[in-house]
């Protein structure tokens, strides 16, 4: 899945509902250390426990869909 998307080295990608953030931790590779990867969840915690545990760079942010927002960068 990640492959097909041929993420570009510093794309910015949104994982929308990310969950234990299965996509996030594998979409960080990809668009490479410039890059960045938003996880979003309404579950933060979720999210925070999934990612924290590897060594990667992911942007946790919890929110529900009517406050849902996304920082330019």
């Amino acid at each position: 899945v990640i492959a097909f998307l041929a993420l570009p080295d510093g794309a910015v990608v949104a994982d929308i509902g990310a969950g234990t953030g299965y996509f996030s931790v594998r979409l960080a590779p990809a668009v490479g250390p410039a890059g960045r990867v938003l996880a979003v969840d309404v579950e933060r915690a979720l999210v925070e426990q999934g990612v924290d545990a590897r060594e990667i760079e992911v942007a946790v942010l919890g929110a529900t869909a009517p406050e849902a927002s996304v920082p330019d960068r």
